[in-house]
């Protein structure tokens, strides 16, 4: 599967190498790129005039971009597991949801999912 179908698509199923290369490891590259922009645009030099926009535009498009990419990998990976990619959704619930993402973490990054095809495709 392509990195962008990884990263943008919400369809199908991805296996746990693929969540922690194309995911996981992916992201944090992008991230990696993303800050070195920032600082070569002066985004955090507290003594520089802050005159630019731009640090805090690739900033906010950064963190649009992660945020799609967090939920795309784990819906795949949910739908692995025969799950529906919702499931994701109750890391927002209050409280609950600094334990669910413990448990999502373990789920979908440890654990196998269903043998064979289900509804959400063939086992990749």
């Amino acid at each position: 599967m392509s990195l962008l179908r990884v990263w943008f698509s919400f369809n199908g199923r991805i296996n746990r190498s693929t969540f922690w290369l194309k995911g996981i490891l992916g992201e944090v590259c992008l991230s990696v790129v993303v800050m070195v922009f920032v600082f070569a645009l002066g985004g955090f030099d507290p003594d520089a005039p802050q005159e630019s926009p731009w640090p805090l535009i690739v900033l906010l498009f950064w963190t649009v971009l992660s945020w799609w990419i967090t939920l795309a990998v784990s819906a795949k990976r949910w739908h692995d597991h025969n799950l529906s990619g919702w499931w994701t959704a109750l890391v927002f619930v209050p409280l609950f949801g600094v334990f669910f993402w413990f448990y999502m973490f373990i789920k979908l990054g440890f654990l196998k999912g269903t043998d064979g095809p289900n509804r959400y495709g063939p086992a990749p």
